[in-house]
């Protein structure tokens, strides 16, 4: 190399590592972090960790299509009338009346008095009837039970986290709008 062309020429002229991080270091300014948009953060590292504020789930909710039941009142065998239908998204609250089961689409909120989804390729229709063909049925089966993902107050997403679109999406789950984030960093010689 040239002298005078910015390179190093001989091995001589190279520093430790150690001096090179104290000269970054004595030239460098903290970054100040700043409330952003959760839909301005894509690629930016979380400045302060986050806590839920809601379960999720929010409530006991059916983790595929099916039927929903009361564990404890059936009997194999023995057939349950269809009550109704929950479809996911639906905002109605429904009570299971004994000897009942209800037709439940995954993600839907389980019925108040159910705790079993039977999965609907286990289970038949006559005459408005549910015939349950699943002899491995256990209480609690194909139930996500509320806050199973996490509970209110726990921590969601710890501080230096980069904003990756998982971490934004499950942010935007928890209800978050904006976060505090370090702003990207400018480099110049």
């Amino acid at each position: 190399n040239k002298p005078g062309t910015g390179s190093l020429s001989t091995p001589g002229d190279m520093i430790a590592v150690s001096a090179a991080r104290k000269i970054i270091l004595e030239n460098a300014t903290a970054l100040q972090p700043g409330l952003r948009q959760l839909s301005e953060v894509a690629g930016l590292v979380l400045a302060e960790d986050v806590w839920a504020t809601v379960d999720i789930p929010f409530y006991n909710q059916s983790s595929m299509d099916g039927y929903a039941l009361n564990f404890g009142e059936w009997q194999s065998g023995t057939p349950l009338k269809i009550q109704g239908e929950i479809a996911a998204g639906s905002n109605g609250e429904m009570s299971l009346l004994p000897g009942h089961a209800v037709r439940i689409f995954t993600g839907a909120q389980v019925p108040f008095g159910a705790d079993t989804v039977v999965m609907q390729e286990r289970a038949r229709i006559e005459n408005r009837n549910l015939i349950i063909e699943d002899d491995k049925l256990q209480p609690g089966m194909n139930v996500r039970p509320r806050g199973a993902e996490i509970e209110s107050g726990e921590l969601a997403m710890a501080k230096e986290t980069i904003l990756r679109p998982a971490a934004i999406g499950f942010l935007a789950s928890l209800g978050v709008t904006e976060v505090m984030v370090y702003p990207l960093p400018s480099v110049s010689i």
